[in-house]
C-alpha cells in the first residue's frame, strides 16, 4: 500500500511539473515546414540581450532566454520572416501595405499571439538579428511588425524598422524559428506520462 502511495504521489508530482513546462511557451506556429515560436514569449529583452544567447551571425541559440531554453532554434533574420510572413500574405517576401480588410492579416494575428495593441491596430513585433553601425557610432537594430488595421490611418501592413532602443520595451519580442525536422517530436509531458506508467507497472509487478 505505501508503495502504491508512493507512486501516486510521484505522479501528481510529475504531471503538475509536466503541466508547468507545457505551459512555459505559448504555441507555436508551423509555416513552410519551419516551427515559428511566439515573438510575445520574449517581450521586455533587448537586442543586446537576446545576442548574448543567440549568434547575430548565424542566428543559432544556446541558452536561456526570458526563461525559456531556446538552444537548438535560430534568431531569424530578415529574410526568414520575410519569407514566412510571405506564406500569409501571397505577396513576395518584403515590405507590404495592404489597405484595411485584407484576408491574410486576421489570419497572421489569429495564429501569432499581438504583443501591442491599440485602439487603431494589432501588432506582432520582434526583433530580427541584423543591425547596422553608423560612422558616428550610432547602432539601429532590425525590427520587423505585422500589424492588422482596426480604422484609418492604420493599414494591414508588414514591415522591416530600424530602432536605436538599447532596452527592452514590453511591446517587443523576437522572431525565433527551427526547421520542423529539428523538432522534438514529444513534449516532455508525454514523456512524464509515460514514466508515470512504467512506475505504475512497476508498482503492480512488486505486489
Amino acid at each position: 500500500m505505501l508503495s502504491r502511495r508512493l507512486c501516486l504521489a510521484a505522479i501528481v508530482v510529475l504531471s503538475g511539473w509536466a503541466s508547468s513546462v507545457s505551459a512555459t511557451l505559448l504555441p507555436a506556429v508551423v509555416v513552410n515546414e519551419q516551427e515559428w515560436l511566439q515573438p510575445l514569449d520574449f517581450v521586455s529583452l533587448s537586442w543586446n540581450t537576446i545576442s548574448t544567447v543567440c549568434d547575430p551571425e548565424s542566428g543559432a541559440c544556446n541558452g536561456t532566454l526570458g526563461g525559456h531554453d531556446v538552444s537548438g532554434w535560430t534568431w531569424a533574420g530578415l529574410n526568414a520572416v520575410f519569407a514566412m510572413t510571405s506564406a500569409f500574405t501571397g505577396a513576395p517576401p518584403g515590405d507590404i501595405a495592404a489597405g484595411l480588410n485584407s484576408a491574410w492579416a486576421p489570419l497572421f494575428l489569429e495564429s501569432f499571439a499581438a504583443n501591442d495593441v491599440d485602439p487603431g491596430r494589432s501588432m506582432v513585433n520582434g526583433f530580427v538579428r541584423e543591425r547596422q553601425v553608423l560612422s558616428d557610432g550610432t547602432v539601429f537594430y532590425g525590427l520587423v511588425y505585422v500589424a492588422d488595421a482596426h480604422r484609418p490611418p492604420f493599414v494591414d501592413s508588414v514591415a522591416a524598422i530600424p530602432t536605436i532602443s538599447t532596452t527592452g520595451q514590453q511591446n517587443i519580442g523576437a522572431w525565433l524559428y527551427r526547421e520542423t525536422a529539428n523538432a522534438v517530436p514529444a513534449p516532455p509531458s508525454l514523456a512524464l506520462f509515460a514514466l508515470s506508467l512504467a512506475l505504475l507497472r512497476l508498482n503492480f509487478r512488486i505486489k
